[in-house]
């Protein structure tokens, strides 16, 4: 007997032993057993503290019982609780051997489901070794108790401690109380120790505690005091957040480490004072901390986290200290009140979308010693517009209130507080950097100079202002997403010079209504016309062989298209939603209709599939609620789900032979098909396949057919199936009281 099977054998007289149970039937005494190799295979089997524990014998063996345990040699694993009472007593022993270990099912959310309803548990003396994750979804849990002959553990009032006091294993989450006092001796917990102690409001730790485990405190929400004593050294990864009541803090001069997210979420907190011992705030630390106003960074500190301040709203000034030489990525991010902030000249990195958001911010002066300013630093900081940078910097410069690169070569940043309609980049210029212009919503000009040659990834991002730009032949490359939702640009020339149109370059351009593809371009990337909801011409020229993934989803005013014989391939749903689509030509090369590649084009009244077509995707013309006839080249021979779903005036088509397999709900919801030929190369026809084909009269299906699946022609009220007698198809007429009419 196989792995599988002897799995599958355990698991299926579980089920039935459940099913038994929950509908009050009687078992009645068992005489036969399954029986596995035991040297081979873990035992899984029941037992009940309330009866006599089973047997263990070479098999699996089951009975109406309380636990779920697993037999490993000599010893016993229980890896379930099933009691209706939620007391759960482990035994010492089942059949003469020792219970020593609570663990975790082979599948782990099998396990959170088997011990979920714990109120209380008693552990045997023999416990060695207890997996906390089964504690992990016990709400209910308020009483741990440990055999006082234990080696390992003991219990101190309910909760869960090592043998000799000192780590605090377990508090039940469940437990009412709202103050609690850790025993002295303790000097550590382990890892989610109070997970989700909603209870408790506040705690006092002794002296002698020196860590603060990760996740320690993770969401006690009521938790409004707690002291840390001079003990302590660390503060563990995710130590208290979501810990949204707890208002302030004293951190003492002992701790030298505060761990990633340690406060995160910590909403309530308005005040916390950060020791000289602390050399580094790390990544996330404070995120979220909404109601943070402020707070001292000790010089001791050097490195400032990715996100450590991300959130902080409240937060309205902060002075970094001459120890630090880097400002993380989204470092002070989404801190929308911050009036002010000092940058020392320790500093050399300002790091990617390190002040993104910061609404209230009006000024900053960059110093000598920045070096690297990375993109989106400054993105969508919509008051700021007063920025100087140090003469002495060798990097930067600002002029007429943009920031560049020292050289002049790079236009780095315009800032959105300047308020401007119209601004030209000045010549000399030859790049745009990623994110330079994002989200300047007041622009509506810009003229770029003829010595522009790169135009960055997300450089006009979100301009929704923007109602016209001028871009030279200079220009070589545009980034993705560059001119991303400017919903008010009307037009715009794209250079000659370009070879590619990045993903989503004009994703979501709403206003845009003509464009026109300049002749050297091979590539039409992901997504790059998508949402354009009023546009109503595109040209496309003989230079382009590839047309990605959406790259005109949603173009609802688009009525035609010509797609030249140059394009090779074509991704996933390029027209879908397209719904005043009336027209496309395909080019003769392309070998496959790709999936949803039409879908939702209501208009579309005929298509002409080119020839070389050997395959039609998924929901391919799905919904195209005009189409009334379609070619099927001879050469197809796979037809995806759904492929002409909701074709609801398709009165028309022919299935070629060659292909196997009519598939799920493909001509589901055709009203107006009549009748239907299955080629002598199908074997199977799949659920729902041609579901409430309303008027569907006739389908021939051949002796080929071996499988039709479930619903494969209902509500066809009007349909007669023609087949050969004894064939599958005439079987299963009969079985689903389908009307058929016999062909020889």
């Amino acid at each position: 007997m196989s792995k599988l099977e002897v799995l599958l054998c355990g698991v299926l007289s579980v089920c039935v032993l459940v099913t038994m149970t929950s509908c009050n039937w009687s078992t009645g005494p068992s005489t036969q057993t399954t029986q596995v190799n035991t040297q081979e295979y873990p035992i899984l089997t029941l037992f009940s503290t309330e009866t006599t524990i089973p047997p263990v014998s070479s098999g699996i063996e089951v009975s109406d019982s309380d636990f779920v345990y697993q037999l490993n040699g000599d010893s016993v694993t229980v890896v379930g609780y099933r009691g209706t009472d939620g007391h759960a007593v482990i035994p010492e022993q089942v059949d003469g051997k020792k219970v020593t270990s609570i663990d975790a099912h082979s599948s782990g959310s099998v396990s959170a489901i088997l011990f979920a309803n714990l109120v209380s548990i008693s552990i045997p003396s023999g416990v060695e070794v207890i997996n906390l994750s089964i504690f992990s979804r016990c709400p209910e849990l308020v009483n741990i108790t440990v055999n006082a002959s234990n080696n390992h553990y003991k219990d101190i009032d309910g909760v869960l401690f090592s043998k000799d006091g000192t780590e605090l294993i377990y508090y039940p989450r469940g437990k009412q109380e709202t103050v609690y006092a850790l025993p002295y001796g303790v000097t550590c917990f382990t890892s989610q120790a109070f997970y989700y102690c909603s209870s408790l409001t506040e705690i006092t730790l002794p002296t002698s505690v020196t860590t603060i485990s990760d996740m320690a405190f993770y969401n006690c929400r009521s938790l409004t005091s707690i002291v840390i004593p001079n003990s302590v050294t660390s503060i563990g990864d995710g130590a208290f957040s979501g810990c949204f009541s707890l208002t302030s803090l004293f951190i003492p001069n002992s701790v030298t480490s505060i761990g990633n997210g340690a406060f995160s979420g910590c909403s309530s907190l308005t005040t916390i004072t950060i020791p000289t011992s602390v050399t580094a705030i790390s990544v996330r630390a404070f995120y979220d901390c909404s109601s943070l106003t402020s707070i001292v960074i000790p010089d001791s500190v050097t490195s400032i986290g990715d996100g450590a301040f991300s959130g902080c709203s409240s937060l309205t000034t902060i002075t970094i200290p001459t120890s630090v030489t880097k400002i993380s990525d989204m470092a002070f991010s989404n801190c929308r009140n911050l009036t002010s902030i000092v940058i020392p000249d320790s500093v050399t990195s300002i790091g990617n979308k390190a002040f993104e958001d910061c609404h209230s911010l009006t000024s900053l002066i960059i110093p000598e010693s920045v070096t690297n300013i990375s993109e989106g630093a400054f993105i969508r900081c919509s008051s700021l517009a007063d920025v100087k940078v140090s003469d002495s910097n060798g990097y930067y410069k600002v002029s007429d209130g943009v920031l560049y690169t020292k050289n002049g070569t790079v236009l780095v940043c315009y800032f959105i507080g300047k308020r401007d309609l119209v601004y030209s980049i000045p010549y000399g210029v030859t790049s745009i950097a990623n994110q330079a212009f994002s989200d300047c919503t007041d622009l509506e000009t810009v003229s770029i100079s003829g010595s522009v040659s790169i135009i960055g990834e997300r450089a006009f991002y979100n301009c929704q202002g923007l109602l016209s730009i001028a871009i030279p032949d200079s220009v070589e490359s545009i980034g993705p997403m560059a001119f991303y939702n400017c919903i008010s640009l009307a037009s715009i020339a794209l250079p000659s010079t370009m070879t590619i149109i990045d993903y989503e370059t004009f994703f979501g351009c709403s206003g845009l209504v003509r464009v026109s593809i300049p002749h050297n371009v091979e590539l039409i990337g992901r997504g790059s016309f998508g949402h354009c909801g009023n546009l109503i011409e595109i040209t496309i020229p003989d230079s382009v062989t590839t047309i990605g993934f959406e790259a005109f989803v949603n173009c609802y005013s688009l009525v035609s298209i010509t797609i030249p014989n140059s394009v090779t391939y074509m991704g996933e749903w390029i027209f879908a939603g397209c719904d005043d689509l009336e027209s496309v030509t395909l080019p003769s090369g392309i070998n496959t209709i790709s999936a949803g590649f039409f879908s939702g084009c209501k208009s579309l009244t005929e298509i002409s599939i080119p020839n070389c077509v050997t395959s039609i995707g998924a929901m391919a013309f799905s919904n195209c609620s005009s189409l009334t006839a379609v070619t099927i080249p001879p050469c197809v021979t796979s037809i995806g789900s759904s492929a002409f779903y909701g074709c609801s005036n398709l009165a028309n088509t022919t299935i070629p032979d060659g292909v196997i397999l009519i598939d799920w709900l493909t001509f589901a919801g055709c009203k107006r098909l009549t009748e239907i030929t299955i080629p002598n190369s199908v074997t199977s026809i799949d659920n729902q396949a041609f579901f409430s084909c309303v008027n569907l009269i006739t389908i021939v299906i051949p002796d080929s057919v071996t499988n039709i699946g479930f619903w494969a022609f209902a509500e066809c009220p009007m349909l007669v199936v023609r087949c050969s007698g004894n064939s599958y198809a005439h079987q299963y007429c009969e079985t689903n009281n389908i009307q058929f009419q016999l062909t020889g």
